[in-house]
């Protein structure tokens, strides 16, 4: 396989990565300035070898082969003869460094090709080189951009982009000034950021590096005060550069405008009501995330796709009506995604509360991620692409993906799994995790019930073994525990503080009516005594004036009734 490395077009005018003409006095010296990339891929290939201070030529292991196009030019025949070819390479007193073919260096019988071709060739050509590793070749060519390529090649790497650029920004639309402005402003970037080696053209690097140079220009200051300075002119030449490559990779890793940056990942926490799903969430995962990095959002029974994605809606302006499309949460954490490098976390609170197939739709398909973290099959979708084109200039049609810096975690409690429950298709595109308050060191389990001398834990506790115990007989699930959060502390009181009316009031509208209602809907005398109503016991406690409202065994008693 034979590998392109270096694609330039002859010019007659001078530019930083095309062929030069310099004059002095009446001497000409003329050369082709190559990219550094190349000087790296010939020493890396072991292609290229130093003959003396900072001439380089073609090591003795390998053979330069001369292409058709070269052929038709030159007028010698050197079929022959043992080819080589000098490179210079130069640092300036500023410290640019330079990698060309000079003509005056190239005149000896195994080099005077190269002398033959520069005197022959013509304006318009492009100045070709390979490397054929396997056969220990390096092919040098020239070919006309009409006229097709004769060797199969892996990649292109540079491919003079800037032209491709240009003319990819111009047939996608941008009119005006607009790609030459943006490819200026791509050209000088590495002057201003001191990160990146500001010797190397924006347009020398290759396709492959790409990802990882605009990742590290991203994350630095100078960029972004780059950005602030000339009205986001750099940031978006940036962006439409990125999906230019993504188009021209022609590959199914449309990541390269996505990011490659962290490792997202789908993860539903389930456990019992109050164990500590959106705690664990708050303190633990997003206890160091920027606020601008979160969106939350909470299903619920008539919570719709519209309501997840985004939709177009009806706005005022100036006493005018128009329309605009209104993201969602999902597109909106999708978007934050797009402009930033660090991880983005889009957090659904009652998952299963909601229609959760239908509220994904299309979007269900993104969730079955490659190991890198982003979607392993992109989707079309009319809205996100029309509202990430507008207001980011990423034309991402029929390439939208949950990219790699974007998660998302959903909680589920599990006695609630009646509502909507979560199919096998579904749930095994995300992670699993039960979350079990098994840590002893709350203040809150320390707290008491109200009006009784039981603390918060012996109270739960003793709950949670009679709804085990009680379980066997199917009228009352395990899920239907209390978690260690079930409560808040102004339900409790401390030690000194137990005859809290108001506090009794909360424990007994959140607690109490949770037991009567819910996990007792079927049979209240698990923990109540015969013949009492909700409306009954609430008479009670508001009549009760000491001691204790439940026995150790959870009964309710009325002794004290007045």
């Amino acid at each position: 396989m034979k590998i392109l490395i270096l694609d330039r077009e002859l010019k007659k005018t001078q530019t930083k990565y095309k062929y030069t003409i310099e004059k002095k006095n009446i001497t000409q010296q003329s050369s082709y300035n190559l990219s550094l990339e190349t000087e790296k891929k010939l020493n890396d290939s072991g292609a290229l070898q130093k003959t003396e201070g900072n001439v380089f030529c073609i090591s003795d292991d390998f053979d330069i082969i001369l292409g058709d196009g070269i052929k038709k030019i030159l007028t010698k025949d050197y079929d022959n003869v043992k080819l080589n070819i000098n490179f210079v390479h130069t640092v300036s007193s500023d410290g640019t460094t330079k990698f060309q073919i000079l003509r005056r260096n190239n005149n000896t019988p195994e080099t005077s090709w190269f002398t033959d071709l520069y005197d022959h060739n013509i304006e318009g050509n492009h100045f070709l080189i390979y490397i054929d590793k396997e056969n220990e070749n390096v092919i040098f060519d020239v070919n006309n951009p009409e006229i097709d390529n004769q060797y199969e090649y892996e990649l292109i790497e540079p491919n003079f982009l800037k032209e491709k650029y240009i003319k990819w920004m111009e047939e996608q639309g941008y009119s005006g000034q607009s790609p030459k402005k943006y490819a200026s402003a791509l050209n000088t970037l590495n002057k201003k950021i001191s990160e990146i080696n500001e010797n190397i053209n924006f347009f020398e690097y290759t396709i492959s590096e790409y990802p990882d140079i605009i990742n590290k220009i991203k994350r630095s200051t100078e960029y972004q005060n780059i950005a602030d300075r000339d009205n986001a002119t750099t940031s978006n030449a940036l962006k439409t550069f990125e999906i230019f490559l993504s188009e021209l990779n022609n590959t199914d890793n449309v990541e390269c405008h996505y990011r490659t940056h962290g490792k997202g990942y789908n993860k539903i926490y389930y456990g019992i009501p109050g164990c500590g799903k959106s705690y664990k969430i708050e303190n633990e995962i997003l206890k160091d995330i920027s606020k601008k990095n979160i969106f939350r959002t909470t299903f619920y029974l008539d919570y719709t796709n519209s309501d997840f994605i985004g939709q177009i809606m009806p706005v005022v302006k100036n006493e005018n009506i128009t329309y605009e499309h209104i993201p969602g949460p999902f597109t909106k954490a999708l978007f934050r995604a797009l402009e930033t490098n660090d991880m983005v976390y889009l957090i659904i609170e009652e998952i299963n509360r909601g229609n959760a197939a239908a509220i994904f739709g299309d979007i269900f398909q993104l969730l079955d991620r490659k190991e890198e973290g982003y979607s392993r099959y992109p989707i079309t979708n009319e809205f996100i692409e029309k509202y990430i084109l507008k207001n980011k200039h990423y034309n991402i049609k029929g390439n939208v993906i949950i990219p790699s810096n974007l998660t998302i975690i959903a909680t589920m409690n599990t006695s609630d799994q009646g509502v909507f429950p979560l199919d096998t298709a579904f749930k095994r595109r995300w992670e699993l995790e039960r979350v079990v308050d098994d840590n002893d060191s709350y203040k809150i389990d320390s707290l008491m019930v109200p009006y009784t001398n039981h603390t918060w834990k012996e109270f739960r506790e003793r709950v949670n073994q009679t709804i085990q115990s009680k379980s066997k007989d199917g009228t009352v699930s395990v899920d239907k525990q209390l978690g260690r959060w079930f409560v808040k502390e102004n339900m409790l009181t401390t030690t000194d503080n137990i005859h809290n009316k108001q506090a009794l009031n909360r424990f007994v509208n959140n607690v109490l009516d949770y037991l009567y209602s819910d996990v007792c809907k079927f049979d209240k005398e698990k923990f109540f005594d015969d013949d009492y109503s909700f409306d009954h016991i609430c008479r009670i406690i508001d009549n009760y004036k000491e001691n204790q409202i439940y026995n150790l065994e959870l009964k309710i008693f009325d002794e004290n009734e007045n």
